[in-house]
Parts: structure tokens; sequence; C-alpha cells
């Protein structure tokens, strides 16, 4: 993105379209107007339309998966490229139209290399010394087709309306697909390996059990617990008094998901018979109402979805082993507090199609 897109986007100063009225975000003007309308893309009925051609497209691509062609399946020496690959695609395919991976076949490998070195993007490591991490960004596609009405009325407004370079467009939108798709596949393919593993919980699957969503939210929720580690950056707008300390207005403010989430009096009974560092789905199964909030991140809606739609259509379609040793299920700390972390390793898995009994 150029230095004018940069500065124009944290600007106070700079207009928003007549129909955006701002709301809760306290944040520069076009910054917030873009926050909203995502907001409004992934919640409501628009999530609703979204989540079904997501459905529809993950079912073709699962039916059509190699793994369904032989009796013993295939081993993938890695689990994840699945999901890199075939629901990745699905959702984009969604989310953008089909012709984006027409015209770019390769777009899939290229986003998760961007997503895998996002660090790096952090620390504005020099182009020289990344060279695995930027080449993708250099592979211009001619991507004509633009399926969703977001996406089309986005680059209207930002280019034609607010005068954007079109590659400034292009940054913003892969700065959107890294946060509606990335962590949200990454805890999908957690959750599928947590399943599969898990002999009891396979044995609800079966019994088609697993799609009714308590247990399904429950899994979903103990991974994410697990797995994501967040950190907040918010800018006070007034000062903020905590017990003895005062912090000033105008400051930057950083908070962190995990002492919350891994407090074991909070998540684990008084013997602790399930730490908060092993996965036990029994810890959410009872509702709390406490994840509605304007500023909650609106991608936890079709994030819900996306996980329970996949898993759901895996364990009705394929049977999955997996193979990996315990000390390459552990997580990846390299992105600590920048969402759903990966494992440590490449999670080996045989995947082929699911033995139906009579």
């Amino acid at each position: 993105m150029s230095d004018n897109a940069v500065e124009r986007l944290g600007s106070e100063t700079e207009e928003t379209p007549k129909y955006f009225k701002r709301k809760y975000l306290a944040a520069a003007p076009l910054y917030a107007w873009s926050s909203s309308v995502i907001h409004r893309y992934l919640a409501g009925r628009s999530a609703l339309q979204l989540s079904q051609w997501f459905g529809n497209n993950l079912r073709v691509r699962f039916q059509e998966h190699q793994a369904l062609n032989t009796a013993e399946g295939v081993v993938l020496d890695n689990f994840l490229d699945f999901f890199s690959n075939d629901v990745t695609a699905a959702l984009l395919d969604a989310m953008c139209g089909k012709g984006l991976l027409e015209c770019n076949p390769g777009f899939t490998r290229a986003f998760w290399t961007f997503c895998d070195n996002f660090p790096t993007f952090m620390k504005r490591t020099p182009r020289f010394l990344a060279r695995k991490a930027t080449t993708p960004l250099d592979e211009d596609g001619d991507d004509l087709l633009w399926g969703s009405a977001f996406f089309r009325e986005r680059f209207s407004t930002f280019v034609y309306e607010m005068g954007f370079d079109a590659r400034d467009m292009a940054s913003m939108e892969l700065g959107f697909l890294f946060g509606a798709s990335e962590n949200v596949i990454m805890n999908t393919y957690w959750c599928a390996i947590d399943v599969f593993k898990d002999q009891p919980l396979l044995r609800v699957s079966a019994e088609n059990k697993l799609i009714q969503q308590p247990l399904l939210q429950a899994v979903l929720a103990e991974s994410l617990s697990l797995r994501c580690h967040n950190m907040f950056i918010r800018k006070t707008t007034e000062v903020i008094n905590i017990m003895s300390w005062a912090i000033p207005k105008d400051r930057f403010v950083i908070a962190w998901s995990t002492p919350g989430q891994m407090d074991s009096k909070v998540w684990s009974n008084t013997d602790d018979l399930h730490p908060v560092d092993t996965f036990w789905p029994g810890r959410f199964l009872k509702y709390t109402d406490v994840s509605e909030s304007p500023q909650f991140s609106a991608r936890r809606h079709f994030a819900k979805i996306h996980c329970i739609v996949t898993l759901a259509m895996m364990v009705e379609i394929f049977d999955c082993n997996i193979l990996a040793e315990p000390k390459v299920l552990k997580v990846d700390q390299s992105k600590f507090g920048m969402g759903v972390l990966a494992p440590s390793g490449k999670v080996v898995a045989r995947l082929r199609g699911r033995e139906t009994t009579n």
C-alpha cells in the first residue's frame, strides 16, 4: 500500500461517504467506515447467504476429493494442506466468486505463504531479507471477476469515489481476506484434529449428534481457548482509572487475552480434573451470555458457521486418522498474539471415504 493511502486511512480529517453514520469505533473516519462495512457483510442476512454459498462449494470439493477414489484413501503429509487448499478455495469462491481462482489458480498457495509470514510484514523486514514472504506479493494475476457485491461496491467507492489507487485497493482486500479467512480456517483445522483424535467424540459424530449445535460450539470454544491468543490495542478516549493506576487520555493500551482464558480458577473445577491447557469440550457446554458487544468482531458469526459446516460435512463424508506424534500437536508460538496459532509441525493424516454400516 502506498504511503499516501496509509496516511489517508489514518487521518482524522478524511471524509467518509455521506451515507455512513459513525457509531462506536474510536478510530480514524475511513478506517471506521471500512470496518462498519465489513461488519455488515459478515453478519445477518449477508452472512447467511455467504454461509450457504460456502457450504455448497465445500460439499462439491469434498465429494470430488481424491481420497474418495480408493478404499485406502490418501496419506496427507501435512493435514493443513487439505484446509489451505480445499477449504480455503471453497471460502474464496463464496466471497470473491469463482473468477479469482480461475484466473489465478495458485492464489491459495500464495495466500497462505502471506499468512505464514505475517509477522515479517508486521516487523517491516526489508524485502531483500524476506524473499520467501514477498515473492507471492509480486505475482500479479489478472483477477477479472469478483463474485459478491461487497467487493464490487468497495472497489467502486475506494477507487472511483475516493481516488485510491487500484494497488492500494488490492492491499486492502488482501488484508480483509487475511482477517476473514486465516484464523477461521486455522481454528477449523484444529477442531477437525480434535474431533478425529477423540474416539468418544467421534462416536458421537457417527451417531449424527455432532451436528447438534451445543456440542459443536463447545468444541469450537474449547479450541479457541487453547490456541487463540490475541493482543488488543486501543487508544483511550478519556482518563481510565484501574485501581491505583490512571491511564491518560489519547494513550495506546495493549491487553492480552491469554491470562483470562487460561485462568484455572475460572475454567477448571476444584479438583482440576480437566486442566485449562488440555482439550475438554465439556468446559463450554453450559451457555454463558457474555458474547454480545458492539466491540466484538462480526466475524465470530460466520466463523462459527464456517467451523460447524466444515466439521459436520467432514465427519459425514470422510474417515480420518491423525498420525502425528503428540509433540507435533503443540502450538507454534512464533505468531503469539496474532490469533489462532498453528501446530508446531506438519500433521500427517490418512483421509478416506467414510465407511457406512447398514
